[in-house]
């Protein structure tokens, strides 16, 4: 687990929280951040090949949804609470979290354990 201080705190039911804490997702959350990976991967890739002649791709409005999901999936907080952060905020979290993303999308069940299917 890693702890991130925000630049600017939020206010969750009531609390200000100023500190959150990045862990690895839930199953659950995994089946929808297998949809908004790819997308930050792609920006991501497109952006470091631009930067290399000096030029820069904007984020679009996929990118944004992708990184308030990622933010709110790392924490614990949720979509909705995720997109109140600043944007400085989200960013920090998807940059800190990545290794946790990267750990969790590329774990495989154990070998000696045969995937369970309902029947």
């Amino acid at each position: 687990m890693t702890t991130l201080v925000l630049f600017e705190p939020i206010d969750i039911d009531g609390a200000p929280i100023c500190v959150v804490t990045l862990r690895e997702p839930s199953g659950l959350a995994l089946l929808e951040l297998a949809l908004h990976v790819p997308i930050l991967r792609a920006w991501a890739h497109a952006d470091a090949e631009a930067r290399q002649t000096g030029g820069r791709v904007f984020p679009t409005s996929a990118v944004f949804r992708a990184m308030v999901f990622v933010a709110g999936a790392l924490t614990g907080i949720g979509t909705e609470r995720a997109g109140r952060l600043l944007f400085a905020d989200i960013d920090s979290i998807v940059a800190k979290g990545a290794p946790l993303l990267a750990r969790a999308l590329a774990a495989e069940p154990p070998a000696t354990r045969a995937p369970r299917h309902p029947t």
